[in-house]
C-alpha cells in the first residue's frame, strides 16, 4: 500500500470515528420489547371528563392502554395530571390522561394516578 493511500484510509477512519461521535442520539423510549407500537395501540378516546389528579411518582405515559405500547413520555416526580376517560385493558384499569406540566397525553395504568373522582368510560 502506498504511502499517500495509507495517510487518506486512516484521515477516513479519523473522520468516520469522529462523526460517529459527534452525532447526536436519537432518544426512543419503547413500553415493551417492540420498537415500533402494536396493531392496539395508538387509540385517542372523544370522551374527556376533566377530572383532576396527580401521577404517584415518575410514571410512563403510553401511546395505548397496554405495557406493550410504546412510552410517549415520563411524568415529572407527582406532576398534575387532566384525565379524559378510562378503560379495563386486560383486567387492569387505564386511565386517557394529561400532564399538565409537560403537556403530555396518552395512557396510564390506574395504579400510577392518585385518587381521581367522576372519570366517565371512554
Amino acid at each position: 500500500m502506498s504511502k499517500s493511500l495509507k495517510i487518506v484510509g486512516a484521515a477516513l477512519t479519523g473522520s468516520l470515528a469522529l462523526a460517529a461521535l459527534s452525532a447526536p442520539a436519537e432518544a426512543t423510549v419503547t413500553g415493551g420489547a417492540s420498537p415500533s407500537d402494536a396493531a392496539h395501540c395508538g387509540w385517542t378516546p372523544g370522551n374527556n371528563s376533566h377530572a383532576v389528579g396527580k401521577y404517584n411518582a415518575y410514571v410512563y405515559i403510553y401511546t395505548g392502554q397496554y405495557t406493550d405500547c410504546n412510552v410517549k413520555a415520563k411524568t415529572g416526580w407527582a406532576d398534575a395530571a387532566s384525565i379524559g376517560c378510562f378503560v379495563i385493558s386486560n383486567g387492569e384499569t387505564w386511565y386517557f390522561a394529561s400532564d399538565v406540566a409537560v403537556g403530555i397525553t396518552g395512557w396510564t395504568p390506574a395504579s400510577q394516578l392518585g385518587t381521581i373522582f367522576s372519570v366517565m368510560h371512554c
